[in-house]
């Protein structure tokens, strides 16, 4: 998936229609939080979309932006949206995560503007895309990953599980299966897709089976 400009939009439309009539089935906090959620992180489909785009019509300046710019954007977006829908939606927080969480954005805006000031993603011998052309370090995706997904492990309250568990888990089956790969970034599009369709499953259960 998300190896073309069609892949990248299909997966998006997909995710969009999937947690859309999620929360349109079942209006529920968890299910308003994980459509959110979800939402945010398939975001990355659709700067794919675009990156494809410039490659193919040689658009440098595009590919920069998105590159430089919306790609950090959107990974920080993830992360603080991951603590503060669960702190406004289900009143966990922490102050120490809380300086944790601004200090690893900063480092992680900062580091990325600093380093890829001519920044170009082209597509790896794996058909995905190699954002700037480097490898995030595996220290990095470590704590992303803990960023992003100990809000919603620690903070959901527990009668939330099958919510919590139903986003979490395909985010690091997928994150495992895809660790070592240099293109491990531009593969959010089998967690989005994943999490989607299963949390649509699970608000047509609780909306009519239930």
């Amino acid at each position: 998936m998300c190896k073309s400009i069609e892949t990248s939009l299909s997966t998006f439309v997909f995710s969009l229609v999937c947690v859309a009539a999620s929360a349109t089935i079942c209006k529920t906090k968890e299910v308003y939080f994980a459509s959110i959620f979800i939402l945010t992180f398939s975001l990355v489909q659709l700067i794919d979309a675009g990156l494809w785009w410039s490659i193919s019509h040689k658009n440098r300046l595009l590919n920069n932006v998105l590159s430089r710019y919306a790609i950090p954007i959107v990974l920080a977006s993830e992360l603080l949206v991951s603590y503060f829908g669960v702190k406004y939606l289900f009143g966990w927080s922490n102050q120490y995560y809380e300086f944790g969480l601004a200090t690893f954005v900063t480092v992680m805006l900062v580091t990325w503007y600093c380093n890829n000031a001519n920044a170009h993603t082209l597509p790896y011998n794996d058909g995905y895309l190699h954002w700037c052309g480097i490898e995030i370090n595996s220290v990095f995706r470590g704590l992303f990953i803990i960023f992003l997904l100990s809000p919603i492990v620690i903070g959901m309250p527990s009668n939330h599980v099958i919510v919590k568990w139903l986003i979490t888990l395909p985010i690091i089956a997928t994150f495992f299966m895809n660790f070592v790969n240099p293109t491990f970034g531009s593969r959010w599009c089998w967690s989005s897709n994943i999490t989607s369709i299963i949390l649509t499953a699970y608000a047509v259960y609780i909306r009519y089976f239930k």
